[in-house]
Order: structure tokens, then C-alpha cells, then sequence
């Protein structure tokens, strides 16, 4: 064996080191953005129970919810106090969605999932109520998450 035939060997030898490192941390990345993806949506779904309990946890939250939920109230029909309990739920539900609306569109999301937390069939996103405050609402928020917030929810449709 010469020394030509030798160093051959050991080319061969590290380029496949080299392929089997870069396969290794392929596996690594997946397996780290699956964690982060898991890791996110518990988040999620952490903050929407969070948002139940904070509803469940006072009635007079939760009688304002029940009327504009189940009687379509409009922001001129409510109390004072019933339309700060709504709009505080509002803020709060409408910074979740932006929250995820920022992950959905950098992939870590997807599209099922997204619309699987935030359905714009969702009873309390789909009600007129919704209409009435996000003019209030939006100026907090990029005109990219605006305009596709408006979109999503038929705000453009009134």
C-alpha cells in the first residue's frame, strides 16, 4: 500500500464524517423546531384557558360575554362596565391572535393549526361587537396585522 492510496483512504474517510455530521445536525434542527413548535402552541393553549378562567373566574365578565355572545349585543346597548369587561377581553384575545398571527406567518404555525385556535367562526370573534371595537383597537397594531386581521374576520364586510 503506498502513501497515495492511504490518503485516498482518509478523504474518503472524512467526507464521510463530514455527510454523517451534517445528517446529525439536520436531525438536531427538526427535532429542535418541532420543540419549539410544541413548546409554542402550549403557549397557546395556555394563554386561551388563561382567557376562559379570567371569564369563568367573574360573573360580571362573564354575564357581559353571555349577552354579546348570545344576544348579539351592540357596543351602544352595553353598560359601562359591560363594554370595559369586553374590550379588556378584546385586547387580550386580539394580542393572542397577533401573537400567533407573527409565528403562523414565520412557519412555526401552520395554517390547520392557526385557523384551529383562532376560527373566524369563533362566537365572540364573529359578532358585530368585534366590529365596534377594533377601530378602537387597531391603531396598536402593524398595518401588515391589520389589514389581514380585517380580512380573516370580514371587518372590511360592514
Amino acid at each position: 500500500m503506498n502513501w497515495e492510496m492511504i490518503g485516498s483512504i482518509g478523504e474518503i474517510t472524512a467526507a464521510m464524517g463530514v455527510i454523517l455530521s451534517l445528517l446529525y445536525v439536520g436531525r438536531q434542527l427538526k427535532h429542535s423546531n418541532t420543540m419549539a413548535r410544541s413548546s409554542f402552541r402550549q403557549g397557546l393553549g395556555s394563554q386561551a384557558t388563561h382567557w376562559a378562567m379570567s371569564i369563568a373566574s367573574s360573573p360580571s365578565l362573564a354575564e357581559a360575554v353571555a349577552k354579546v355572545h348570545f344576544e348579539d349585543l351592540e357596543r351602544e346597548d352595553a353598560t359601562g362596565p359591560e363594554r370595559m369587561h369586553i374590550a379588556y377581553a378584546m385586547v387580550g384575545l386580539i394580542g393572542q391572535i397577533f401573537y400567533a398571527f407573527e409565528h403562523w406567518k414565520e412557519g412555526i404555525l401552520t395554517d390547520e393549526q392557526f385557523t384551529e385556535l383562532y376560527s373566524p367562526r369563533n362566537a365572540i370573534l364573529s359578532k358585530p361587537y368585534l366590529a365596534s371595537v377594533w377601530p378602537y383597537l387597531s391603531p396598536g397594531y402593524p398595518e401588515n396585522f391589520n389589514k389581514w386581521f380585517e380580512q380573516y374576520f370580514g371587518l372590511g364586510e360592514r
